[in-house]
């Protein structure tokens, strides 16, 4: 990524049509003139941001991630008691899943091989997501909030039924992700399916 601050406009707008250019073409058939003419620059500006077309592939992908953790760190801020956390979170995650649909069947069947970069940039992104939560059921422990759990493994279950659902959202088409589903899939994670 580039450290430069006044390039980064312009390499924000080469990856949002690169998002674009590929969720509609996939990988392979999506050519970097396509992608330098929907950001409105040249191919050569293309490669001053980026080295190949999988290195803005890759790079792409980074920011989607950036910009959803971002986005759900500052909404689940805005609200104060773990269930309205866990909304936030769970739609924040469909609407992800919603919005990334097409993106996420293109990796699936036509996406060039990962870099170790790339490998290693999904893992620490995984591990803060997973302490992230886990801070948050701690909270909600010590606030009274929750059950007294191994937070650790109560985010690997909220984030493994985060995953599923979202998996569902982009890939069958007669999931919806309404208020309902959001409700239902809170009130499962707090409250269990026993009697």
């Amino acid at each position: 990524m580039s450290g430069n601050d006044a390039a980064a406009p312009k390499r924000i707008q080469i990856i949002e049509a690169a998002t674009v250019v590929f969720s509609q073409k996939g990988f392979y058939k999506a050519k970097v003139e396509e992608i330098a003419e929907a950001a409105m620059v040249g191919k050569g500006t293309v490669y001053e941001y980026f080295k190949s077309k999988q290195d803005l592939f890759q790079q792409m992908l980074i920011f989607i991630s950036q910009k959803y953790e971002q986005a759900v760190k500052e909404q689940v801020q805005q609200v104060d008691s773990f269930s309205d956390k866990l909304r936030v979170l769970i739609e924040a995650n469909f609407n992800f899943s919603e919005e990334y649909k097409n993106m996420a069947k293109i990796l699936l069947i036509d996406a060039p091989p990962m870099s170790e970069e790339l490998h290693q940039i999904i893992q620490q992104s995984k591990r803060q997501n997973l302490q992230r939560l886990a801070a948050l059921i701690d909270e909600a422990i010590n606030k009274g909030q929750a059950r007294r759990v191994n937070s650790y493994l109560a985010a690997q279950v909220i984030l493994g039924a985060l995953a599923v659902s979202g998996g569902q959202v982009m890939f069958e088409d007669e999931f919806t992700s309404s208020k309902e589903s959001v409700t239902e899939l809170v009130d499962i994670i707090l409250n269990g399916i026993g009697y």
